[in-house]
């Protein structure tokens, strides 16, 4: 059995207050290094316990919109089934961010497992959430 872990830094840019005003404000390249580190690091952490039970694991960290990289990746890679969590997203946060899941269910042609993320799960930056 072979596994590939992809994670997908998804925000290229912050925002910053200036008095009453909000302006968006790319990372540096130094900063994205760092994001795609730790991103990479928590995917390790996982290969790591697959390794443990005889998987072959191959870690890929990309940058972009999350639907369209697991699509791109899973077609490049010629994966038999995409398996994700899923944040459970509802209302007004759903449609501010949108659904990662859903835009993947759509447009794979591919089985696909959902399952929903547990509490302490890895944000894009990289950062534990709870």
């Amino acid at each position: 059995m072979e596994v590939t872990l992809l994670g997908v830094v998804a925000v290229l840019r912050r925002w910053a207050v200036i008095g009453e005003a909000s302006v968006p404000v790319p990372y540096t390249e130094e900063e994205l290094r760092s994001i795609r580190k730790g991103v990479a690091d928590n995917l390790e952490k996982t290969a790591a316990t697959l390794r443990q039970q005889g998987i072959t694991v191959n870690i890929l960290v990309s940058t972009g919109n999350a639907a369209e990289e697991i699509l791109k990746t899973a077609d490049e890679i010629k994966a038999d089934m995409i398996a994700m969590s899923t944040h459970g997203r509802s209302g007004l946060r759903r449609l501010a961010y949108g659904s990662v899941t859903d835009k993947v269910l759509h447009g794979a042609d591919i089985p696909i497992l959902v399952v929903r993320a547990p509490a302490g799960t890895v944000n894009q930056k990289g950062n534990a959430t709870s």
